[in-house]
């Protein structure tokens, strides 16, 4: 796993260099996979200046940068559950950014909250239906 987590490291590192926005000094950002039935996932991101005070930008990955995350979700999702992504990376010192993977039991719970009592625990996440999944393995 660690070779397609770097992977993705590398892809949000690519997209962040070529980027046109360039007022920032820090990035945080975590990407949410809720087990959703179509494919998807939420991410929250925070430019900061030097002195980590949030700057208020709209932000928007690539296509290639998503079709690498839901490479990354599919694959990943088949053997072990997980479900948040978190990056952080200071800019033109990009080689110490970090990544990271884990399962927080929270997202699942909301995301099953928020389904119709007859549907909680019989939905299947958009990993593993099929048509979903069509270029991703």
């Amino acid at each position: 796993m660690e070779k397609a987590l770097e992977e993705v490291k590398k892809e949000i590192i690519n997209f962040l260099i070529s980027y046109e926005f360039n007022n920032w000094e820090f990035v945080s950002m975590k990407f949410q996979f809720a087990p959703y039935i179509n494919r998807g996932y939420k991410g929250q991101w925070f430019f900061m200046d030097s002195d980590k005070k949030v700057i208020d930008h709209t932000f928007f990955l690539s296509e290639e940068c998503n079709l690498i995350f839901f490479k990354f979700i599919f694959k990943y999702n088949q053997n072990e559950d997980f479900n948040t992504l978190d990056f952080f990376a200071k800019k033109d010192d990009y080689e110490n950014a970090t990544i990271s993977i884990s399962f927080d039991q929270i997202i699942e719970d909301n995301f099953q909250n928020n389904l119709p009592k007859s549907k909680r625990g019989k939905t299947l996440p958009w990993w593993k239906i099929e048509s979903e999944t069509v270029g991703l393995g």
